[in-house]
């Protein structure tokens, strides 16, 4: 399920939301409606580097832009996990990167420059690497939502997990950095968490030159079978209340 369904995005076609999967434990069914997409989203390759690179100074930071041998060891490492955004003239609009991790609590201690050692093939967590998009091109949603149905329409993915950032703290405010997680009020956060996700823990010295986040991460994490059962049951209630049938 997850081949076909990238082969049909990098032949432009994207599923509308409701997608229902069968069996729960593992997807053998799929039932969706794919409607044309622009952009399309593909796989990124090794000869995509150089615009992938140009895409990073959009980050106007040192501390949050990824080298090009982080970026070549993420697609040599799990070349089916990294993604890119491509408009009809062949441009790079926006990147998203993945890896395989074993568990969430892995990622508790990790740091910026050593989480791609934690890469497993086959672990059930997939790590939001980051996303990365051009200024004018609003397509850092779509991967990440196309992102997490490829999660669901994986048998052996139980969840999506990744350390994000703040993008509003400020130090000289006197507020703990902890307190001002809790609130669930800055932009980054709210970037994952109006999309389902929840907020976890802070994780300390994350990135150590963030000194705008006192080195922090905070953990935010997608529950991606509960979320497909949910996602089922309330796509079939609103089939059936339309006069349809469900599935």
């Amino acid at each position: 399920a997850m081949h076909f369904s990238l082969g049909a995005a990098t032949a432009g076609l994207l599923p509308a939301e409701g997608v229902l999967t069968y069996p729960k434990k593992y997807t053998r069914i799929v039932l969706q409606q794919l409607q044309p997409a622009e952009p399309r989203v593909r796989l990124a390759a090794l000869g995509d580097l150089p615009a992938l690179l140009e895409l990073e100074e959009h980050w106007k930071s040192d501390v949050l832009a990824a080298s090009e041998d982080t970026l070549r060891r993420r697609i040599t490492a799990h070349p089916t996990g990294q993604f890119v955004a491509v408009s009809a003239d062949g441009r790079l609009l926006g990147a998203m990167y993945t890896q395989r991790v074993a568990s969430y609590d892995v990622l508790l201690t990790a740091q910026r420059e050593t989480e791609l050692e934690l890469h497993t093939p086959t672990g059930p967590v997939v790590q939001l690497l980051g996303v990365v998009q051009r200024p004018e091109a609003a397509v850092g949603d779509m991967l990440r939502k196309y992102v997490l149905l490829l999660g669901r329409l994986e048998a052996t993915v139980e969840r999506a997990c990744g350390v994000t950032r703040c993008r509003a703290y400020d130090a000289s405010s006197g507020k703990e950095y902890r307190a001002y997680v809790e609130e669930g009020t800055d932009p980054g956060l709210l970037f994952h968490s109006e999309a389902g996700a929840t907020i976890g823990e802070v994780v300390p010295d994350y990135r150590p030159r963030d000194t705008a986040n006192l080195g922090y991460g905070v953990m935010i994490c997608y529950e991606l079978r509960a979320k497909a059962r949910r996602t089922a049951v309330r796509s079939a209630h609103v089939d059936v209340a339309r006069g349809g049938t469900a599935a």
